[in-house]
């Protein structure tokens, strides 16, 4: 009802995919043996379903399956909002993990070999998982000091190297809302849309600006060109020093790929730099 009733809301930023993706993109952390890693959780819990060990409790049937349709067939956008059916699989996993019920049977120790065998599953995920999220926080923690080269108040225009195949490229773009945080920036990330977050750009062209990912290329070539640049984002792409004062590029294992002129480098880390851009006379 509250979302039926909500007044519109400028969408700057829609995501379109695969529907067959909400049910895994959830648990999709990014990694080389997620796949694989999986792949076997799935083949346990079906086992542990067709042997009938573990039962969805018969009262909440009916609302596990339905929970389930309602995921399923949820639009992934509704206004602002984007991913809403994956965020309903994930409340629904939770739905249904807490509708479980374990039938173990005898002898009795066999419960306590069962639980053990859980918690030690859990623990070598949660190790497997550490060295990423601490080489991740590493590369956080050598951005942030190099965003304190950005003035403060800029309008900061992120990009990223064409065709570069770092598959945390993603995450990586995200941290470029550390300029927001930090240095009280409007910089082209869904983390700091106006409409979707409570601030509102000083310049109206930056809040015209693309929310998601935008390409180093673009910063030499007109966006006209560009069949992938909506209509109205392409002439602040194509006259973007007129709006932006600050370029970070952010270019994770792949070389940096910014040529266009009048950039002075002040700062760097190991995956992103930060250039402030000379305004046209």
């Amino acid at each position: 009802m509250l979302i039926w009733f909500m007044p519109p809301m400028q969408n700057a930023y829609q995501l379109e995919g695969q529907k067959f993706w909400i049910l895994v993109a959830p648990f999709f952390s990014g990694l080389s043996y997620d796949i694989p890693w999986g792949a076997g959780l799935a083949a346990m819990i079906l086992a542990l379903f067709a042997t009938r060990l573990v039962v969805v409790a018969k009262p909440a049937r009916y609302a596990v399956f339905g929970f389930f349709i309602l995921a399923t067939f949820a639009p992934s956008s509704i206004g602002t909002a984007n991913f809403v059916d994956a965020r309903l699989v994930v409340l629904w996993v939770c739905l249904a993990l807490s509708a479980t019920v374990a039938r173990f049977p005898g002898p009795k120790h066999l419960t306590g070999f069962i639980s053990a065998a859980a918690i030690a599953f859990a623990c070598t995920r949660l190790a497997l998982l550490i060295p990423a999220w601490k080489s991740y926080n590493e590369d956080a923690a050598e951005m942030r000091t190099a965003f304190s080269a950005i003035p403060l108040g800029s309008s900061v225009l992120a990009v990223t190297p064409p065709n570069c195949r770092d598959p945390d490229l993603h995450f990586e773009y995200n941290l470029s809302t550390f300029a927001v945080i930090d240095r009280r920036a409007q910089v082209n990330t869904l983390f700091a849309g106006q409409g979707l977050q409570p601030l509102r750009a000083r310049d109206p062209a930056v809040a015209a600006a693309p929310q998601t990912i935008a390409k180093s290329e673009w910063l030499t070539e007109t966006a006209q060109s560009k069949t992938e640049m909506l209509a109205e984002q392409a002439d602040v792409i194509a006259h973007w020093r007129d709006h932006f004062n600050v370029v970070v590029d952010i270019h994770g294992t792949c070389a940096s790929a910014v040529t266009a002129p009048g950039l002075e480098r002040v700062a760097n880390s190991k995956i992103a730099d930060v250039y402030i851009a000379s305004r046209p006379r």
